[in-house]
């Protein structure tokens, strides 16, 4: 029998989880609390001491972390490399790979990480063009953004679907502390012209950066909170959710091939009318840099999901990740293992399933670029006594052309099968989810951009509420000061 969402009415977190109990077991369970104030305490370190930071202009090779959600810019971390996996970085992988944890919005435009968010505020824009503010350390970057979209097949619940016109009005606001911390917050708002749907404000903002102590640790912090009312594909209907992820980190090398990478995260997800989660990892990983362009990497995690009103899991992980180039043009990652999963309070014997995340980077020429994305993952689900199991591979292709146009291709695939956690060998329901976008950006009066798509998404799920088949036509301009 098919599992509904769940939506008792009960308080948006359960008295027994308080925001103050849940986060104080992410202290005491992760040390999450005591690595924050470590990355804080180094990073007035470097100041009071003077310590240099990182020059660009240096030799020293660095790499960067890539596949950020809208709100969030590219991490610069020195070499050696810590291996990447995912679930580790807390990265976000390409719309189609976010899954049932946090939700894939069915209105492309609105996700974060999607062809259009990015390209909205290439980096290249942001090299070119003075600040509107700056002094000292502090710069300020704001940024105005409009988008109209018009969309069909859009299911406002179950069975029930709506053609509308959506416009979005967005200033998302940077502040940069230095070169290694920054701040942004976006403000959204949404109006539909379908009944179906209510006008929402959706807001989110992102704090990261990182400091290098004196010893040789490298420490970075990140967290990222979001507050939205989007029509997601996993619920059926427009879902009002709060997410807040937390992760800290800490690489050191041990010697000139060897380093160490320690990483602890927590993320909740919470609502009126959604199972609340509080999820709580870890993933550290021992790198050896076998070769000057590859490294291998040792990965041993684990982690505790709290849901006050449905099943408690808690799990372990073990695995291998490789990545590095292929001349300078062709990168790679690529992590597996096995995620060892608990049922708490269930009896059920523990549930083994193969678990792996990787990427492809392949610069064709300097207009041209090619990559793929795929992840294999188990996590917790929106729907009571039940956690998925997703596959999910993407493709991506851009190409600049005409000295100024950027056009992008980009599709992906998705399945994923929800198991009872009262029985965790049986399928309670499955869905698969394809999109496919085209799209093509150009520049405008120096600090400004539009980007013109298109995008047919499809839902193909046992559980007919949830099934639903969209065309969706969108022009966005962003204006940076």
């Amino acid at each position: 029998m098919t599992s509904k969402p769940y939506s008792a009415p009960r308080p948006s977190i359960d008295p027994r989880c308080t925001a103050a109990s849940c986060f104080g077991q992410v202290a005491f369970r992760l040390g999450v609390v005591t690595a924050w104030g470590l990355a804080l305490n180094a990073l007035a370190q470097q100041a009071t001491n003077g310590l240099p930071d990182p020059d660009p202009s240096s030799p020293t090779p660095t790499t960067t972390i890539t596949n950020q959600p809208a709100f969030l810019e590219d991490l610069i971390l020195p070499t050696p490399p810590p291996t990447r996996s995912w679930w580790q970085t807390n990265e976000t992988l390409p719309n189609i790979i976010t899954g049932p944890e946090i939700g894939t919005d069915a209105i492309s435009t609105l996700a974060p990480g999607s062809e259009v968010s990015r390209l909205l505020s290439a980096p290249e824009d942001r090299k070119s063009v003075p600040p509107i503010f700056r002094w000292g350390w502090v710069t300020l970057r704001p940024r105005l953004n409009y988008g109209v979209t018009y969309g069909t097949g859009l299911a406002s619940g179950p069975l029930q679907s709506e053609t509308t016109v959506i416009n979005t009005i967005s200033l998302p606001i940077e502040l940069e502390f230095g070169p290694n911390w920054a701040f942004t917050y976006i403000p959204q708002l949404v109006i539909y012209t379908a009944e179906g749907y209510d006008n929402s404000f959706n807001q989110s903002f992102r704090l990261h950066g990182r400091a290098t102590t004196a010893s040789g640790w490298t420490l970075t912090f990140a967290n990222s909170f979001a507050n939205t009312d989007n029509r997601l594909v996993e619920t059926g209907t427009q879902t009002e959710q709060s997410v807040n992820t937390t992760h800290v980190g800490a690489t050191r090398a041990l010697t000139p091939v060897l380093s160490l990478t320690l990483g602890a995260g927590q993320n909740a997800r919470w609502g009126t009318d959604i199972l609340n989660t509080f999820s709580w990892s870890t993933l550290n990983s021992l790198n050896y840099q076998f070769r000057p362009n590859t490294s291998v990497g040792l990965l041993i995690g684990g982690g505790y999901s709290r849901q006050p009103e449905s099943t408690d899991m808690t799990n372990q992980r073990l695995g291998v990740n490789v990545e590095g180039n292929i001349r300078d043009n062709l990168t790679y990652n690529i992590s597996f293992g096995a995620d060892f999963r608990q049922f708490l309070d269930t009896g059920e014997p523990t549930k083994v399933s193969p678990v792996w995340s990787g990427g492809l980077r392949y610069q064709v020429s300097p207009t041209t670029s090619v990559s793929f994305d795929g992840t294999r993952n188990v996590s917790t689900s929106y729907y009571t006594d039940q956690y998925s199991q997703t596959l999910a591979l993407s493709a991506t292709i851009t190409r600049e052309f005409l000295g100024r146009y950027t056009a992008f291709v980009r599709a992906g695939y998705r399945w994923s099968d929800y198991n009872s956690t009262l029985d965790p060998t049986l399928t309670v329901q499955t869905a698969n989810y394809s999109t496919i976008r085209v799209g093509v950006r150009s520049p405008f009066l120096v600090r400004g951009s539009a980007v013109l798509s298109y995008s047919w998404s499809n839902n193909d799920a046992s559980n007919e509420g949830l099934g639903f088949t969209s065309n969706q036509v969108s022009l966005y301009l962003s204006y940076g000061f």
